[in-house]
Formats: C-alpha cells, sequence, structure tokens
C-alpha cells in the first residue's frame, strides 16, 4: 500500500482504514494487558499516568501508522493527526466516532 504521508490526498476513507485499525491494535489482547498495566501502575496519580500510560497508547498507536508511512514516532503520530485535520468538517463528522474512542484510550 502506498504511505499515506507521500499521497497528494488524505481522503475520509483513509482516515477512516487508519483509524480502525488503530481500535483494533487497542483491543487486542496484548495490547489490553500492556494498557491495564500501566493503568494499574499509575494509579490515580496523573503524573504517573502520562508517565506510564501515555507511551503505552502512543507505542500501539505508532505500530499502525507506520504501515502507512508516517514515522514511528511521535512526529508520525502528529503528523496522522495532522493529515487527518486537513479533512472538511462535514467529513470528518463521520470520523468522530473514532477518534474520540482513540482519545480515550490515552485516559
Amino acid at each position: 500500500m502506498a504511505a499515506v504521508s507521500e499521497d497528494k490526498e488524505f481522503t475520509v476513507e483513509k482516515a477512516k482504514v487508519i483509524l480502525e485499525e488503530i481500535l483494533a491494535a487497542f483491543n487486542l489482547p496484548d495490547n489490553i494487558n500492556r494498557l491495564d498495566e500501566a493503568r494499574d501502575n499509575a494509579g490515580n496519580d496523573m503524573l504517573k499516568h502520562m508517565q506510564l500510560v501515555f507511551p503505552v497508547a502512543t507505542q500501539i498507536e505508532i505500530e499502525v501508522i507506520q504501515n502507512y508511512g508516517f514515522p514511528p514516532n511521535g512526529e508520525g503520530c502528529r503528523d496522522a493527526v495532522m493529515n487527518k485535520s486537513h479533512i472538511d468538517l462535514m467529513q470528518w463528522r463521520h470520523l468522530y466516532k473514532y477518534n474520540s474512542t482513540i482519545c480515550c484510550m490515552f485516559v
């Protein structure tokens, strides 16, 4: 598959595929266990949550977006989000459910 980050047009369909794959990755048993363990270790401490949960959630997202040509790092996550933000508002509403569910994985 051609790298999305190199495509001239980032479409709703491409964004939907990426978001669906990210959600599927978060629901893999190993990743559920990784996130649960990080959350348990963080407890109710927001700083520990940022130190332990965010990196695990980001790594899971990176494992997907790198398959679409985005760099496997925080900048790749940012670039994927920026590409998604170029989709017009009416189209974005169709993707909102996916995006909001992914955001919940970080909390």
